[in-house]
């Protein structure tokens, strides 16, 4: 293979010895177990060795038990489908396009629109000039001539939505 030439086998590795950094004894010692693990697979170290008398699942004797398997044969896809009733589906009628199912999504909406149309006529321009500050000097609409409309429409879609 192409990619063992370019690799270094393990044991050609340098240690901590071989560089300048050996500043811990303990390090080195870690590195060259674990070296001798890798290759000798076979060996339990003592750390492995404690963790596995720790383990209160390796204290059983012998291999655990074999999963119990089913007996039973894989069913068919026919099978399967055998199994269920058949249903006959039948078309959801609560939100068909009917006059009345329109008249009930749309009515809020034309009510807004007709109390905002008839609220922006010049006509009630005159009716703001009997409020005081509802109407500037030059005519325009100031904010309260403004809340006042806002109050008006709100109370005129409240009173027909309880009525309609």
């Amino acid at each position: 293979m192409e990619m063992d030439k370019q690799s270094t086998p393990i044991n050609q590795l340098p240690t901590h010895s071989d560089s300048a950094n050996n500043t811990n004894g303990q390090d080195e010692e870690l590195v060259q177990n674990i070296l001798k693990e890798i290759n000798n697979p076979n060996v339990m170290s003592n750390d492995k060795i404690a963790a596995r008398q720790m383990d209160p699942q390796s204290q059983n004797e012998g291999p655990p038990p074999d999963p119990v398997v089913n007996e039973q044969p894989t069913p068919t896809p026919a099978q399967i489908f055998q199994q269920y009733p058949t249903q006959t589906l039948q078309p959801d009628n609560t939100k068909t396009l009917s006059s009345n199912y329109m008249l009930k999504l749309f009515k809020e909406p034309i009510i807004v629109s007709a109390i905002v149309m008839a609220l922006s006529l010049p006509l009630f321009n005159k009716i703001l000039k009997n409020i005081p500050k509802a109407l500037s000097e030059t005519g325009n609409i100031t904010f309260i001539g403004y809340g006042f409309r806002s109050i008006l429409a709100g109370l005129i879609f409240f009173a027909i939505t309880k009525l309609v």
